[in-house]
């Protein structure tokens, strides 16, 4: 019990940090359109900035991190020294990697750019290309702080390395404000820069603590490194295959009609807000602890960490998903719907973010249930479910564009492929689980939609009674308001999760009071 309340309480760190992170990343679009509107100035210092941003989920916390987690777990049970020896060897494997490619962009940078985005003049390829050859260094930067993040997190420290991104947020807004007058959007690439290296100097009196060091190796054939580079393949082509899928659900709503790829692309970002801040959270402290479990052959152990982060989920996603469904529309009127963004476009995006919010929990219960996998070492399995996923999506999206739903029918792909991907997994033999291990996951879910009965009647009141005002568009006062509603709802489910013993809230609850 004492293990679960110290899980808890770190996945509640973890979504607290989350939850500012994102906001402070909100702050820090509303800084940019403030200071740089709605300008080509602004579509390059966004499109630019992408392209390290994208490359960071293959060698900093995505892909790279996935594959070497695992591995350090296992060195760190079976002698320390060895878990040192990896790190460094991984540091040094980075900068083997991005030290060259960053020269790359600094001499050749005008054609790569012109290679990767599109731009209709001149003033804009010359400021793309001036910029990029700063902004490519953000990648090396990320990539050693994702390192040293990895190694305080399986040493089960999560304070620090959650608070990072709010770092780099500050530095980035704090930056623009002071600079913007003499650099314009070169102000930006310093508050980049600054909160790149910031990211590493945080964790670095930490990381010391624990005897790791920050001097590279250059040494990558000990076995574990060989096998950190050898799993770490499969996961960037599982990456690699869902950026690509990213990228085709665009094309197709390209041929839709205007705006579809406007409210597509707002959904996402109204989605991911509960996605990010709960899979994030559950992923972070639970992947490392299932890696030790299994380095340590705690095999039961490490698929009931698996099916309590899958319970966390459902508690996490239950409440959200509801949320999203009856206060989707006013949060997206209070939040954009001023000027040309007008009633039509809040609509449409409600109207395809329902269609995302039903795959909201299997979405975030595929990606965990991938890192059990990832955990077992066993790569290939999410490999063949990606390409599964994708298939399922592009075939559906296809279809379901030409009916009624539109570019709705593009999100309920997404969904309905996800549902399946996440049966393949657990159809695979990775995951031995019996009905009597599934029980407690329905026993959740019971809990959860009684405990959700009396908040979600009361935000349906709240939308409905309030609907002259947040039906006005963006204003202080609607969106003031509707964030005094949410924050209730927030904590009357709570309140009632409680009352109807939901683990994660009971264990946290009895933690702050011992």
């Amino acid at each position: 019990m004492g293990k679960n309340r110290s899980t808890s309480r770190n996945t509640a760190i973890v979504m607290a940090s989350t939850l500012l992170s994102r906001i402070l990343g909100y702050v820090r679009t509303m800084i940019l359109a403030k200071y740089f509107g709605i300008t080509w100035i602004a579509d390059v210092l966004n499109g630019v900035f992408n392209i390290p941003n994208n490359l960071r989920k293959l060698m900093a916390e995505g892909a790279l991190s996935s594959a070497f987690i695992p591995s350090l777990s296992l060195a760190e049970k079976e002698d320390p020294k060895e878990a040192v020896k990896l790190t460094k060897s991984l540091l040094g494997f980075q900068l083997i990697v991005l030290i060259p490619l960053g020269l790359l962009v600094l001499f050749f940078s005008y054609p790569i750019i012109n290679t990767l985005l599109v731009y209709d003049n001149e003033a804009k390829r010359v400021l793309a290309s001036q910029i990029f050859k700063y902004f490519i260094w953000y990648l090396p930067l990320v990539s050693i702080s994702a390192v040293i993040m990895a190694v305080l997190n399986v040493k089960g420290r999560f304070f620090l390395t959650s608070i990072t991104p709010i770092i780099f947020s500050i530095s980035v807004i704090s930056s623009i404000i002071v600079f913007y007058k003499k650099l314009g959007p070169f102000g930006m690439v310093i508050g980049v820069l600054v909160g790149g290296v910031l990211q590493i100097l945080i964790q670095l009196p930490v990381f010391f603590r624990e005897k790791f060091s920050i001097i590279p190796s250059f040494n990558f054939q000990s076995p574990l490194m060989k096998k950190v580079l050898t799993n770490w393949l499969p996961i960037m082509v599982t990456s690699s295959i869902f950026t690509v899928n990213q990228l085709v659900a665009h094309n197709l709503a390209s041929r839709l009609t205007e705006g579809s790829i406007a409210a597509f692309s707002y959904a996402i970002v109204f989605w991911q807000l509960p996605y990010g801040l709960f899979t994030n959270a559950t992923t972070t402290v639970l992947f490392p602890k299932m890696s030790k479990e299994i380095a340590n052959k705690e095999y039961e152990k490490a698929k009931s960490t698996m099916l309590r982060g899958l319970s966390n989920l459902i508690s996490f996603q239950i409440p959200s998903s509801l949320y999203l469904f009856v206060a989707g529309l006013p949060l997206i009127a209070v939040s954009l719907q001023k000027g040309n963004f007008d009633l039509a476009g809040t609509i449409l995006t409600n109207k395809v973010l329902i269609q995302f919010t039903i795959g909201l929990f299997f979405v975030g219960a595929y990606n965990f249930t991938n890192r059990y996998f990832y955990s077992q070492g066993n790569y290939f399995i999410p490999l063949k479910s990606s390409i599964l996923v994708v298939i399922c999506d592009v075939g559906l999206s296809i279809y379901l564009m030409h009916t009624k739903l539109g570019v709705a029918g593009l999100a309920t792909a997404n969904s309905i492929s996800f549902i399946i991907g996440l049966f393949y997994l657990f159809a695979n033999k990775g995951i031995k689980v019996s009905f009597h291990d599934v029980i407690p996951l329905l026993n959740t879910t019971v809990k959860c939609v009684v405990g959700s009965i009396v908040p979600l009647i009361g935000l349906i009141g709240f939308v409905y009674y309030l609907k002259g005002i947040w039906s006005q568009g963006s204003t202080i006062e609607g969106f003031t308001i509707l964030a005094i509603g949410s924050l209730i709802y927030g904590l009357l489910t709570l309140t009632f999760y409680y009352l109807v013993k939901v683990d994660f809230i009971r264990e946290l609850i009895n933690k702050r009071r011992r």
